[in-house]
């Protein structure tokens, strides 16, 4: 949504707003739900995720039967900029000045075999099998692998303010300058879920023997968010992100024909932004 206002004849504003949301949710097949507990015997394992379809298995050997694991997977983001741009035209002037404020939201719920995951199979030298034969295993309820995880609950939330100023100069009918600047400073990201996801590895700490004040157990120089020194985005934000750009399109003695266009620009890209969106 744009909104415009022309002041006079030589200074119109803008303001706009945008707001998109992306929902992606995958779910495995509900015959999976609350993992293998009909068999008999029935499988002894807690379940992480009693509430998604994300459990499967695996039967190999000679049987060559298997039903595969299917994952649980919710992920909500979304983007809502507001921006705000001024035209200011004097002379052989036309100055472009502004800002943009966009707020970055992104959700991502993932259960990863979190009800649990076994398999029946033979190893490489055919000698994994408890009894000796896998569908024999199978029956019994004798797996050779197993592995279960703690579902993944992770909200990134972000800011990325940025302002502009550009001048088109005319300096002929046929020759314009054009010169910008535009101020962007780099905000990480911050986990805003109830584990304040993130770590970081502290050499110094390492040396001096340094544990983390939530996490005690983890290795020293290990440092998790909420340790005295962690920033909220794992690393301090940069404010001197300035990017200045030019060009210099012209036009030939033939009129309409583009000649050249030559010009240059210093461009900052978020590495918070290109993680989470692609």
């Amino acid at each position: 949504m744009n909104l415009a206002y022309r002041f006079s004849n030589n200074l119109l504003s803008t303001l706009g707003g945008t707001l998109s949301r992306v929902v992606y949710i995958e779910s495995g097949l509900p015959q999976f739900k609350n993992g293998l507990s009909s068999l008999t015997p029935p499988a002894n394992y807690p379940n992480w995720a009693p509430n998604l379809d994300e459990v499967g298995f695996y039967i190999g050997g000679d049987w060559g039967i298997s039903a595969y694991w299917n994952g649980a997977l919710d992920v909500v983001r979304n983007q809502t900029d507001i921006t705000n741009n001024w035209t200011y035209v004097k002379g052989h002037h036309t100055f472009d000045f502004g800002g943009e404020l966009p707020f970055y939201q992104s959700s991502n719920y993932q259960a990863y075999v979190s009800a649990g995951y076994e398999g029946w199979w033979q190893g490489p030298n055919f000698n994994s099998s408890n009894s000796g034969s896998e569908p024999l295993d199978f029956m019994l309820g004798s797996n050779e692998f197993f592995e279960q995880y703690v579902p993944s609950n992770v909200a990134p939330r972000g800011i990325g303010p940025g302002f502009y100023a550009n001048d088109t100069w005319h300096v002929t009918p046929r020759l314009n300058l054009n010169l910008g600047v535009r101020y962007e400073p780099w905000l990480p990201w911050a986990d805003a879920s109830a584990g304040k996801v993130g770590s970081q590895i502290n050499l110094a700490d390492f040396a001096n023997g340094v544990h983390s004040q939530r996490f005690p157990n983890l290795p020293a120089g290990l440092l998790v968010r909420g340790d005295p020194g962690v920033p909220a985005g794992l690393v301090n934000s940069n404010w001197k992100l300035l990017d200045p750009r030019w060009a210099w399109p012209g036009m030939s003695l033939v009129t309409g024909a583009p000649a050249f266009a030559p010009g240059s620009a210093f461009i900052t890209i978020s590495p918070s932004a290109e993680c989470i969106t692609k």
